[in-house]
């Protein structure tokens, strides 16, 4: 039974760290919004400069896809650890291997996809829509 734990500790210690990333990965894109909003918002600047916003635009992409990343890494995490958790004492190796989960977590994706990535998906859309009113405006 000690090393089902140990198994489930070191997935669970990865799942910790995708998410964190996740989480800090948001933390800069809303620091990057702010200073745009903030830059919208002084009396001298009219509107986002064109290139500016177009730079801000590709960062805010940027840190979307990896905000993906890290989530479906969390997600291919938790499908490796409910294998885990049902597997015998016997049949623990230690792998951490999810490659072998892709597809069926795409499979679960198309059916409904969880929380985080909609959650994920309405920030990045609303982050998005700041940015194209800021170079617009």
């Amino acid at each position: 039974m000690e090393a089902k734990i140990r198994h489930l500790e070191m997935i669970q210690a990865a799942i910790t760290q995708a998410t964190g990333n996740s989480l800090r990965i948001k933390g800069f894109a809303m620091l990057l919004l702010v200073g745009a909003v903030a830059l919208l918002l002084s009396g001298d600047a009219g509107a986002i400069p064109v290139y500016f916003g177009f730079v801000l635009l590709a960062l805010v992409v940027a840190l979307a896809i990896l905000d993906y990343y890290f989530l479906r890494e969390a997600d291919l995490f938790r499908i490796l650890y409910n294998q885990v958790k049902a597997q015998s004492e016997n049949a623990i190796d230690f792998s951490m291997d999810t490659s072998k989960f892709i597809q069926e977590l795409n499979a679960q994706y198309t059916e409904y996809p969880t929380l985080p990535i909609v959650a994920t998906m309405f920030f990045y859309t609303c982050a998005l829509l700041v940015v194209f009113l800021g170079i617009l405006s």
